[in-house]
């Protein structure tokens, strides 16, 4: 299970031959209904990250994921992310 404070650690690769190491941390665990995750350091500028399982019925779910982010370096982040989306 996921608990508020467990760490993840991945490497993710950016460009061809170019990696970043990419650490995010859960917070917001309601088990069996909503897990988020925000990124401590990685290739973004802000990254949080909700995981939300709405009942469907006696046996289905459904599963809503929402990202809030902001692209990295500033002033010149802020103007490409229109065309990182």
């Amino acid at each position: 299970g996921l608990r508020d404070g467990d760490r993840v650690l991945l490497r993710v690769r950016l460009l061809p031959g170019v990696w970043k190491l990419w650490e995010a941390e859960h917070f917001g665990v309601v088990e069996g209904r909503r897990f988020c995750d925000r990124q401590l350091r990685g290739p973004f500028g802000h990254w949080e990250h909700t995981h939300e399982f709405l009942p469907r019925g006696e046996q289905g779910s459904e599963l809503v994921d929402r990202v809030a982010w902001r692209a990295p370096f500033g002033f010149l982040g802020r103007l490409a992310q229109p065309f990182l989306r």
